[in-house]
């Protein structure tokens, strides 16, 4: 299950929502590991990811 916001709003779940997950949890926290410092700030720069779909 997927949700969003304060209110925990369901958005998705499912396949869809564990791939979500996986790709917040595996990609969007972690800094990038080849210890080049020019790409920590490019790193830290919001990435916005589409919202899941419902209805898959």
């Amino acid at each position: 299950m997927y949700t969003e916001g304060w209110d925990r709003q369901v958005v998705t779940r499912g396949a869809q929502a564990k791939a979500t997950k996986i790709t917040i949890n595996t990609q969007r926290v972690y800094p990038p590991l080849n210890r080049d410092r020019d790409a920590l700030p490019a790193a830290a720069a919001p990435t916005l990811q589409a919202r899941p779909d419902p209805g898959q």
